[in-house]
């Protein structure tokens, strides 16, 4: 656990926290409960050879569909345009990849993923789901998770990452 706490940990430091930070758990699981109706997982097509896709928000939405980092990406806009600070967390299930968002709420740390119809704490997500985090991603950049703050390395800008994703599944 210490790798999860101390990524998030770092990531506090990284968010732009705003009087309005804090809002309701209202606006948090309407979010979830919002977008996890409107927006049907579906995954990558592996047979175009285009590998891993991120589409924009805006593409999810007008697609009505996206796999767990679209849907991930979509909820983490949505939280920070309400004014609710939010990373996306990309790891490791039994299962394979998965990114979930994490909103920051009266600090506590909120999981949203699209395969949960509850919003629970982060904690909680780990322990039953044996979730292993690998990166972080908020609006300045993607991180590595590592063992403490002082060692969680900035590797990139978000909007450097997102182009490089977008470019290597033309």
């Amino acid at each position: 656990m210490p790798i999860i706490k101390q990524f998030i940990l770092r990531s506090l430091l990284l968010i732009s926290l705003s009087p309005f930070a804090m809002a309701s758990s209202v606006v948090v699981n309407q979010v979830n409960t919002q977008v996890n109706s409107e927006i049907i997982w579906k995954a990558d097509n592996p047979l175009s050879g285009s590998g891993d896709f991120w589409q924009l928000p805006s593409e999810t939405i007008s697609l009505g569909s996206g796999d767990c980092e679209d849907i991930a990406y979509l909820k983490m806009v949505k939280l920070q345009q309400a004014h609710i600070p939010a990373f996306m967390l990309s790891g490791m299930l039994p299962d394979g990849a998965h990114m979930i968002t994490v909103a920051i709420q009266e600090g506590q740390f909120l999981v949203l993923d699209n395969r949960l119809e509850d919003v629970i704490p982060l904690d909680q997500f780990i322990s039953m789901t044996d979730f292993k985090p690998m990166l972080g991603f908020n609006q300045r950049g993607v991180y590595k998770a590592f063992e403490s703050v002082e060692h969680a390395p900035y590797l990139m800008p978000f909007d450097d990452y997102l182009a490089m994703k977008r470019q290597q599944s033309l």
